[in-house]
Protein backbone atom coordinates (compact mmCIF):
# COMPACT_ATOMS: atom_id res chain seq x y z
CA UNK A 1 0.00 0.00 0.00
CA UNK A 2 1.40 3.41 -0.92
CA UNK A 3 1.95 6.00 1.79
CA UNK A 4 -0.57 8.39 0.25
CA UNK A 5 -3.33 5.78 -0.03
CA UNK A 6 -6.55 7.83 0.20
CA UNK A 7 -8.45 5.49 2.54
CA UNK A 8 -8.21 5.00 6.28
CA UNK A 9 -11.17 4.73 8.64
CA UNK A 10 -10.02 5.47 12.20
CA UNK A 11 -13.53 5.46 13.79
CA UNK A 12 -14.19 2.01 12.32
CA UNK A 13 -10.92 0.72 13.77
CA UNK A 14 -11.72 2.07 17.21
CA UNK A 15 -15.23 0.63 17.26
CA UNK A 16 -14.38 -2.79 15.92
CA UNK A 17 -11.50 -3.41 18.35
CA UNK A 18 -13.58 -2.18 21.30
CA UNK A 19 -16.38 -4.57 20.38
CA UNK A 20 -13.92 -7.38 19.70
CA UNK A 21 -12.42 -6.95 23.18
CA UNK A 22 -15.86 -6.94 24.79
CA UNK A 23 -16.88 -10.02 22.81
CA UNK A 24 -13.77 -11.92 23.91
CA UNK A 25 -14.46 -10.98 27.53
CA UNK A 26 -18.02 -12.31 27.27
CA UNK A 27 -16.83 -15.62 25.82
CA UNK A 28 -14.14 -15.99 28.51
CA UNK A 29 -16.74 -15.29 31.21
CA UNK A 30 -18.92 -17.98 29.66
CA UNK A 31 -16.15 -20.56 30.05
CA UNK A 32 -15.51 -19.38 33.60
CA UNK A 33 -19.16 -19.98 34.46
CA UNK A 34 -19.33 -23.33 32.71
CA UNK A 35 -16.08 -24.58 34.20
CA UNK A 36 -17.21 -23.64 37.71
CA UNK A 37 -20.65 -25.19 37.32
CA UNK A 38 -19.98 -28.38 35.37
CA UNK A 39 -16.19 -28.67 35.14
CA UNK A 40 -14.14 -29.06 31.98
CA UNK A 41 -15.37 -32.63 31.46
CA UNK A 42 -18.94 -31.40 31.62
CA UNK A 43 -18.64 -29.09 28.61
CA UNK A 44 -21.17 -29.77 25.85
CA UNK A 45 -21.72 -29.12 22.18
CA UNK A 46 -22.58 -25.43 22.56
CA UNK A 47 -19.34 -24.84 24.48
CA UNK A 48 -17.28 -26.36 21.68
CA UNK A 49 -19.24 -24.44 19.05
CA UNK A 50 -18.43 -21.16 20.78
CA UNK A 51 -14.71 -22.00 20.44
CA UNK A 52 -15.19 -22.15 16.68
CA UNK A 53 -17.10 -18.86 16.81
CA UNK A 54 -14.23 -17.34 18.79
CA UNK A 55 -11.77 -18.25 16.03
CA UNK A 56 -14.06 -16.84 13.33
CA UNK A 57 -14.67 -13.71 15.38
CA UNK A 58 -10.91 -13.15 15.59
CA UNK A 59 -10.48 -13.74 11.85
CA UNK A 60 -13.27 -11.27 11.15
CA UNK A 61 -11.63 -8.65 13.38
CA UNK A 62 -8.34 -8.97 11.48
CA UNK A 63 -10.15 -8.67 8.14
CA UNK A 64 -12.06 -5.57 9.27
CA UNK A 65 -8.80 -4.02 10.49
CA UNK A 66 -7.29 -4.44 7.04
CA UNK A 67 -10.42 -3.18 5.30
CA UNK A 68 -10.32 -0.03 7.42
CA UNK A 69 -6.88 0.69 5.92
CA UNK A 70 -7.39 -0.54 2.36
CA UNK A 71 -10.93 0.22 1.26
CA UNK A 72 -12.62 -1.76 -1.53
CA UNK A 73 -13.94 -1.26 -5.04
CA UNK A 74 -16.85 0.64 -3.44
CA UNK A 75 -14.44 3.42 -2.39
CA UNK A 76 -12.37 4.00 -5.52
CA UNK A 77 -11.80 7.75 -6.12
CA UNK A 78 -12.52 9.25 -9.50
CA UNK A 79 -9.54 9.34 -11.89
CA UNK A 80 -7.52 6.90 -9.82
CA UNK A 81 -4.30 5.94 -11.59
CA UNK A 82 -3.97 2.24 -12.57
CA UNK A 83 -0.84 1.85 -10.46
CA UNK A 84 -2.94 2.73 -7.37
CA UNK A 85 -5.51 -0.03 -7.86
CA UNK A 86 -3.57 -2.51 -5.73
CA UNK A 87 -4.89 -1.66 -2.23
CA UNK A 88 -8.49 -1.54 -3.45
CA UNK A 89 -8.15 -4.89 -5.21
CA UNK A 90 -6.70 -6.48 -2.06
CA UNK A 91 -9.39 -4.86 0.07
CA UNK A 92 -12.12 -6.20 -2.22
CA UNK A 93 -10.70 -9.71 -1.91
CA UNK A 94 -10.63 -9.42 1.88
CA UNK A 95 -14.21 -8.11 1.90
CA UNK A 96 -15.28 -11.23 0.04
CA UNK A 97 -13.51 -13.40 2.63
CA UNK A 98 -15.22 -11.42 5.39
CA UNK A 99 -18.61 -12.36 3.93
CA UNK A 100 -17.75 -16.00 4.59
CA UNK A 101 -16.48 -15.35 8.13
CA UNK A 102 -19.39 -13.03 8.98
CA UNK A 103 -22.06 -15.53 7.93
CA UNK A 104 -20.16 -18.41 9.57
CA UNK A 105 -20.24 -16.49 12.88
CA UNK A 106 -24.00 -15.91 12.66
CA UNK A 107 -24.80 -19.53 11.83
CA UNK A 108 -22.24 -20.80 14.34
CA UNK A 109 -24.11 -18.88 17.04
CA UNK A 110 -27.34 -20.54 15.88
CA UNK A 111 -25.59 -23.87 16.35
CA UNK A 112 -24.65 -22.87 19.90
CA UNK A 113 -28.26 -22.07 20.72
CA UNK A 114 -29.53 -25.32 19.19
CA UNK A 115 -27.14 -27.37 21.33
CA UNK A 116 -28.19 -25.39 24.39
CA UNK A 117 -31.90 -25.76 23.70
CA UNK A 118 -31.48 -29.48 23.08
CA UNK A 119 -29.94 -29.81 26.55
CA UNK A 120 -32.68 -27.66 28.03
CA UNK A 121 -35.59 -29.70 26.71
CA UNK A 122 -34.42 -33.24 26.01
CA UNK A 123 -37.32 -35.64 25.82
CA UNK A 124 -39.85 -32.90 25.05
CA UNK A 125 -41.28 -32.07 21.64
CA UNK A 126 -38.96 -29.07 21.58
CA UNK A 127 -36.03 -31.45 21.27
CA UNK A 128 -37.44 -32.83 18.02
CA UNK A 129 -38.09 -29.29 16.84
CA UNK A 130 -34.45 -28.43 17.58
CA UNK A 131 -33.33 -31.29 15.32
CA UNK A 132 -35.52 -30.13 12.45
CA UNK A 133 -34.35 -26.55 12.91
CA UNK A 134 -30.75 -27.75 12.87
CA UNK A 135 -31.38 -29.20 9.41
CA UNK A 136 -33.11 -25.98 8.32
CA UNK A 137 -30.20 -23.87 9.59
CA UNK A 138 -27.70 -26.07 7.77
CA UNK A 139 -29.62 -25.81 4.50
CA UNK A 140 -30.02 -22.05 4.89
CA UNK A 141 -26.28 -21.67 5.52
CA UNK A 142 -25.51 -23.66 2.38
CA UNK A 143 -27.83 -21.35 0.45
CA UNK A 144 -26.00 -18.30 1.82
CA UNK A 145 -22.57 -19.71 0.91
CA UNK A 146 -23.74 -20.56 -2.60
CA UNK A 147 -25.11 -17.04 -3.02
CA UNK A 148 -21.83 -15.46 -1.90
CA UNK A 149 -19.83 -17.75 -4.17
CA UNK A 150 -21.81 -17.84 -7.40
CA UNK A 151 -23.97 -14.70 -7.56
CA UNK A 152 -21.10 -12.65 -8.99
CA UNK A 153 -19.55 -14.44 -11.95
CA UNK A 154 -16.83 -14.59 -13.17
CA UNK A 155 -15.54 -14.85 -9.59
CA UNK A 156 -12.71 -12.37 -10.22
CA UNK A 157 -15.27 -9.61 -10.81
CA UNK A 158 -15.71 -9.46 -7.03
CA UNK A 159 -12.48 -7.45 -6.82
CA UNK A 160 -12.61 -5.66 -10.17
CA UNK A 161 -11.79 -1.95 -9.81
CA UNK A 162 -12.01 -0.71 -13.39
CA UNK A 163 -14.41 -0.60 -15.03
CA UNK A 164 -16.57 -0.04 -11.96
CA UNK A 165 -18.32 -3.15 -10.67
CA UNK A 166 -22.09 -3.42 -10.76
CA UNK A 167 -24.23 -3.97 -7.67
CA UNK A 168 -23.89 -7.75 -7.90
CA UNK A 169 -20.09 -7.66 -7.70
CA UNK A 170 -19.40 -4.39 -5.89
CA UNK A 171 -22.02 -3.75 -3.23
CA UNK A 172 -23.21 -7.39 -3.49
CA UNK A 173 -26.87 -6.55 -2.97
CA UNK A 174 -27.95 -10.18 -3.31
CA UNK A 175 -25.68 -11.20 -0.40
CA UNK A 176 -27.39 -8.72 1.90
CA UNK A 177 -30.90 -9.77 0.95
CA UNK A 178 -30.39 -13.55 1.08
CA UNK A 179 -28.39 -13.40 4.32
CA UNK A 180 -30.85 -11.07 6.02
CA UNK A 181 -33.96 -13.04 5.06
CA UNK A 182 -32.57 -16.46 6.01
CA UNK A 183 -30.95 -15.10 9.17
CA UNK A 184 -34.15 -13.46 10.42
CA UNK A 185 -36.37 -16.44 9.51
CA UNK A 186 -34.14 -18.99 11.27
CA UNK A 187 -33.67 -16.77 14.33
CA UNK A 188 -37.44 -16.32 14.59
CA UNK A 189 -37.96 -20.08 14.31
CA UNK A 190 -35.45 -20.69 17.12
CA UNK A 191 -37.66 -18.70 19.50
CA UNK A 192 -40.29 -21.46 19.31
CA UNK A 193 -38.03 -23.79 21.31
CA UNK A 194 -37.54 -21.97 24.66
CA UNK A 195 -40.56 -19.67 24.83
CA UNK A 196 -43.22 -22.42 25.20
CA UNK A 197 -41.18 -23.83 28.09
CA UNK A 198 -40.97 -20.42 29.71
CA UNK A 199 -44.71 -19.78 29.38
CA UNK A 200 -45.54 -23.05 31.15
CA UNK A 201 -43.31 -22.68 34.20
CA UNK A 202 -45.03 -21.84 37.48
CA UNK A 203 -43.37 -18.58 38.45
CA UNK A 204 -44.53 -15.05 39.11
CA UNK A 205 -45.50 -12.98 36.06
CA UNK A 206 -42.49 -10.74 36.66
CA UNK A 207 -40.04 -13.63 36.56
CA UNK A 208 -41.80 -15.15 33.58
CA UNK A 209 -41.44 -11.83 31.78
CA UNK A 210 -37.73 -11.67 32.61
CA UNK A 211 -37.25 -15.24 31.39
CA UNK A 212 -39.06 -14.39 28.16
CA UNK A 213 -36.76 -11.42 27.61
CA UNK A 214 -33.70 -13.55 28.32
CA UNK A 215 -34.61 -16.28 25.86
CA UNK A 216 -36.01 -13.99 23.18
CA UNK A 217 -32.98 -11.71 23.04
CA UNK A 218 -32.35 -13.03 19.54
CA UNK A 219 -34.88 -10.42 18.44
CA UNK A 220 -32.13 -7.82 18.85
CA UNK A 221 -29.93 -9.75 16.41
CA UNK A 222 -32.81 -9.91 13.95
CA UNK A 223 -33.25 -6.15 14.27
CA UNK A 224 -29.51 -5.58 13.75
CA UNK A 225 -29.60 -7.71 10.60
CA UNK A 226 -32.52 -5.74 9.16
CA UNK A 227 -30.93 -2.40 10.05
CA UNK A 228 -27.62 -3.42 8.51
CA UNK A 229 -29.24 -4.48 5.25
CA UNK A 230 -31.38 -1.34 5.04
CA UNK A 231 -28.61 1.14 5.79
CA UNK A 232 -25.98 -0.64 3.70
CA UNK A 233 -28.14 -0.62 0.59
CA UNK A 234 -29.58 2.87 1.00
CA UNK A 235 -27.76 6.01 -0.07
CA UNK A 236 -24.20 5.70 -1.31
CA UNK A 237 -22.73 2.32 -0.27
CA UNK A 238 -19.28 2.36 1.31
CA UNK A 239 -16.93 -0.13 2.92
CA UNK A 240 -17.19 1.67 6.24
CA UNK A 241 -20.99 1.50 6.35
CA UNK A 242 -21.14 -2.13 5.23
CA UNK A 243 -18.45 -3.37 7.61
CA UNK A 244 -19.33 -1.47 10.79
CA UNK A 245 -22.90 -2.80 10.82
CA UNK A 246 -21.59 -6.31 10.26
CA UNK A 247 -19.31 -5.89 13.28
CA UNK A 248 -22.22 -4.64 15.40
CA UNK A 249 -24.44 -7.52 14.33
CA UNK A 250 -21.93 -10.24 15.21
CA UNK A 251 -21.15 -8.53 18.52
CA UNK A 252 -24.85 -8.41 19.37
CA UNK A 253 -25.11 -12.09 18.45
CA UNK A 254 -22.33 -13.01 20.88
CA UNK A 255 -24.03 -11.07 23.68
CA UNK A 256 -27.47 -12.63 23.18
CA UNK A 257 -26.15 -16.17 22.72
CA UNK A 258 -24.22 -16.07 25.98
CA UNK A 259 -26.77 -14.23 28.15
CA UNK A 260 -28.53 -17.38 29.44
CA UNK A 261 -25.17 -18.97 30.28
CA UNK A 262 -23.88 -15.89 32.15
CA UNK A 263 -26.98 -15.59 34.35
CA UNK A 264 -25.37 -17.42 37.34
CA UNK A 265 -22.86 -14.55 37.65
CA UNK A 266 -25.56 -12.43 39.29
CA UNK A 267 -26.60 -15.08 41.82
CA UNK A 268 -25.21 -15.33 45.34
CA UNK A 269 -24.89 -19.10 45.22
CA UNK A 270 -22.43 -18.96 42.33
CA UNK A 271 -20.02 -16.84 44.39
CA UNK A 272 -20.50 -18.78 47.62
CA UNK A 273 -17.38 -20.24 49.23
CA UNK A 274 -16.46 -23.66 47.99
CA UNK A 275 -16.59 -24.61 44.33
CA UNK A 276 -19.45 -26.85 43.34
CA UNK A 277 -18.52 -30.31 42.20
CA UNK A 278 -20.09 -32.05 39.27
CA UNK A 279 -21.88 -35.37 39.20
CA UNK A 280 -22.52 -37.11 35.92
CA UNK A 281 -25.83 -38.93 35.74
CA UNK A 282 -27.64 -41.01 33.17
CA UNK A 283 -31.36 -41.60 33.07
CA UNK A 284 -33.22 -44.77 32.10
CA UNK A 285 -33.22 -43.82 28.41
CA UNK A 286 -29.50 -43.15 28.23
CA UNK A 287 -29.60 -39.33 28.35
CA UNK A 288 -26.62 -37.94 30.20
CA UNK A 289 -26.72 -34.75 32.22
CA UNK A 290 -24.66 -32.95 34.84
CA UNK A 291 -25.76 -32.33 38.41
CA UNK A 292 -24.00 -29.72 40.52
CA UNK A 293 -23.39 -30.81 44.08
CA UNK A 294 -22.24 -28.29 46.70
CA UNK A 295 -21.27 -29.06 50.28
CA UNK A 296 -24.86 -30.05 51.10
CA UNK A 297 -27.53 -31.47 48.85
CA UNK A 298 -31.12 -32.62 49.10
CA UNK A 299 -32.54 -35.59 47.29
CA UNK A 300 -35.52 -35.06 45.04
CA UNK A 301 -37.65 -37.99 43.98
CA UNK A 302 -38.80 -38.09 40.40
CA UNK A 303 -42.03 -39.82 39.44
CA UNK A 304 -43.69 -41.19 36.38
CA UNK A 305 -47.30 -40.12 36.05
CA UNK A 306 -49.33 -42.85 37.61
CA UNK A 307 -46.21 -44.81 38.56
CA UNK A 308 -43.81 -45.25 41.43
CA UNK A 309 -40.82 -43.09 42.31
CA UNK A 310 -37.71 -43.67 40.22
CA UNK A 311 -34.16 -42.35 39.90
CA UNK A 312 -32.84 -39.62 42.11
CA UNK A 313 -31.62 -36.15 41.28
CA UNK A 314 -29.83 -33.56 43.38
CA UNK A 315 -30.93 -29.98 44.09
CA UNK A 316 -28.82 -27.17 45.45
CA UNK A 317 -29.97 -24.57 47.93
CA UNK A 318 -29.88 -21.86 45.26
CA UNK A 319 -28.46 -23.42 42.07
CA UNK A 320 -29.65 -26.57 40.48
CA UNK A 321 -29.22 -28.93 37.59
CA UNK A 322 -31.93 -31.58 37.89
CA UNK A 323 -33.93 -33.84 35.68
CA UNK A 324 -37.56 -34.74 36.13
CA UNK A 325 -39.64 -37.35 34.44
CA UNK A 326 -43.33 -36.93 33.73
CA UNK A 327 -44.97 -39.63 31.69
CA UNK A 328 -42.38 -40.44 29.06
CA UNK A 329 -40.97 -36.90 28.94
CA UNK A 330 -37.68 -35.76 30.41
CA UNK A 331 -36.90 -32.13 31.10
CA UNK A 332 -33.67 -30.59 32.35
CA UNK A 333 -33.75 -27.28 34.17
CA UNK A 334 -30.67 -25.14 34.49
CA UNK A 335 -29.44 -22.50 36.91
CA UNK A 336 -32.56 -22.02 38.96
CA UNK A 337 -33.39 -20.77 42.42
CA UNK A 338 -35.21 -23.51 44.27
CA UNK A 339 -36.98 -23.96 47.58
CA UNK A 340 -36.54 -27.47 48.95
CA UNK A 341 -38.53 -28.92 51.85
CA UNK A 342 -37.83 -32.35 53.20
CA UNK A 343 -40.56 -34.78 52.24
CA UNK A 344 -42.76 -35.95 55.11
CA UNK A 345 -45.55 -37.62 53.18
CA UNK A 346 -45.80 -39.79 50.11
CA UNK A 347 -46.10 -37.41 47.13
CA UNK A 348 -49.10 -37.39 44.89
CA UNK A 349 -47.83 -38.71 41.55
CA UNK A 350 -50.66 -36.96 39.73
CA UNK A 351 -49.13 -33.55 40.36
CA UNK A 352 -47.11 -31.73 37.73
CA UNK A 353 -43.37 -32.04 37.45
CA UNK A 354 -41.49 -30.33 40.26
CA UNK A 355 -44.56 -29.66 42.44
CA UNK A 356 -45.88 -31.94 45.19
CA UNK A 357 -48.77 -31.51 47.57
CA UNK A 358 -48.63 -31.10 51.34
CA UNK A 359 -45.11 -30.78 52.67
CA UNK A 360 -43.57 -32.06 49.50
CA UNK A 361 -41.10 -30.45 47.13
CA UNK A 362 -41.53 -27.31 45.10
CA UNK A 363 -38.87 -26.58 42.48
CA UNK A 364 -39.83 -23.50 40.47
CA UNK A 365 -37.71 -22.70 37.44
CA UNK A 366 -36.75 -19.11 38.23
CA UNK A 367 -33.78 -16.95 37.46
Amino acid sequence: MTENHPFKDIPLLQEQWAEYGAGILIILLRFFVRARLVGLRGLKGDDYMIVMVLGLFTLDAVLVHQLAHLGTNMDVPVNLAPDEYGPFVLGSKLLLVSWYSYTAILWGLKGCMLFFYKRLAFGLWQEKLARWLAVACLLSYIAVVLTITFSCWPYAHNWMVYPASNDRCGVKTQNFIVTCVLNVVTDAALLFIPLPLVWKVKVTPKRKFLLSILFSSGIFVMAASIIRTTLSLSGTPSTSNVVKWGVRETFMGIITTNMPILKPLVTKAFWAKGSPSTLHHQDHSGHEFNIIQPRSTHRIRKHRRGGSPSEDGFALDNEMYCAGIEGEQVMITTTVDVQVHRETAEPDSSQNLGTQTGKGIHTPWSY
